[in-house]
């Protein structure tokens, strides 16, 4: 098959609020050519804000569920929800991080789904998802061989919207934050409640507050979490709209994070950062190959010389690493839009 050029309807499927940066560019060039989008998103985290501060064509769908178990007790409602949605905007094409909903509804109703996959570690989820794809778009670092239609890149889903040639931080968000010559770090916390985390082990309450306190010794901090902060921990929230958070980043000393995505957002972004996560993703590796990033498996891994170290060391002793990293990875949105172009 062939697409036409011209007046194609594509549906983005949005699980995840990274996911509405990853596709926003891609839509948006689209669109100028004649083509017709439609994100469709559960109502996770900050989703619904980001897709009406871009001003996305959007339908929210689904609200995740809260651990594995109940995740799985709705997949029949969000299969039956999700064919409706289909099956009313009649997509020619959808992308998606190769969702259960997407590749068994593209499958049952003949539709090509293109998968955009980072994460090694789901093989679980791959194995339902994966023999429905069409095509699968994995960064070059990606560990695992899939078999079937595969492409590599050199980028990743963070260079779609944090690449150079595409993101310019706004000083003006340090006004907004209320900083002048202040340092400060930005920390993210995860809820551990994906899929994919079964293995995943997030830190509790008062090490989460053991670490803030620690980068209170030393400098300002603002906290981002997919659930709720202890007491403590709520005079530091991040407080300006989640569209703001990568500007934030770019100007902060570094970044702590639970999540993989908001580690490498932050090297992206230009800002080392030091991820607390067991899994040893493939854009992680790749990341840390540059020395633009740090990985402990959790904050049990770490003491307080390793965080003395990290917080006192200048910003600008990695900034010959990121540099090089950023210098050495392509803007992936290009890379989507070429590929649709030449679809056959």
């Amino acid at each position: 098959m062939t697409f036409r050029l011209y007046d194609l309807r594509l549906l983005f499927d949005i699980c995840h609020p990274a996911e509405v940066h990853h596709f926003r560019h891609l839509y948006r060039s689209l669109k100028k050519r004649g083509w017709t989008g439609l994100f469709a998103a559960r109502d996770k985290d900050v989703t619904r804000q980001l897709l009406a501060a871009y001003d996305l064509p959007a339908v929210i769908w689904s609200e995740p569920g809260q651990s594995v178990l109940k995740k799985i007790a709705g997949i029949p409602r969000d299969l039956y929800e999700f064919y409706h949605i289909v099956r009313t905007f009649k997509p020619d094409v959808m992308l998606s991080t190769a969702s259960l909903h997407s590749s068994w509804i593209g499958g049952l109703l003949n539709i090509p789904h293109i998968a955009c996959l980072d994460t090694e570690h789901r093989v679980g989820l791959d194995r339902l998802t994966l023999p429905f794809v069409t095509v699968k778009l994995v960064s070059n670092s990606y560990q695992r061989r899939l078999g079937g239609r595969t492409l590599r890149y050199n980028g990743t889903h963070e260079s779609a919207y944090l690449h150079p040639d595409r993101f310019q931080a706004d000083l003006g968000v340090l006004k907004e934050l209320g900083v002048k010559d202040q340092d400060y770090v930005m920390v993210r916390f995860v809820a551990w409640n994906a899929f994919h985390d079964h293995r995943g082990d997030g830190m509790t309450d008062r090490q989460r507050i053991d670490l803030v306190s620690l980068i209170l010794n030393h400098k300002k901090v603002f906290v981002c979490a997919e659930n709720d902060l202890p007491a403590d921990l709520q005079p530091y929230r991040f407080p300006l709209p989640p569209h703001r958070f990568h500007h934030a980043l770019a100007f902060a000393q570094s970044c702590i994070s639970e999540g993989a995505t908001t580690a490498a957002e932050a090297v992206w972004a230009g800002t080392p950062a030091v991820l607390l996560n067991p899994f040893e993703l493939g854009y992680i590796q790749d990341a840390k190959h540059y020395g633009a990033l740090v990985q402990k498996k959790a904050f049990t891994d770490t003491n307080p010389d390793f965080w003395e170290n990290w917080l006192i060391r200048s910003k600008s002793g990695y900034r010959h690493a990121i540099q090089t990293y950023r210098r050495d990875h392509i803007d992936s949105t290009l890379f989507m839009e070429r590929y649709l172009l030449s679809y056959e």
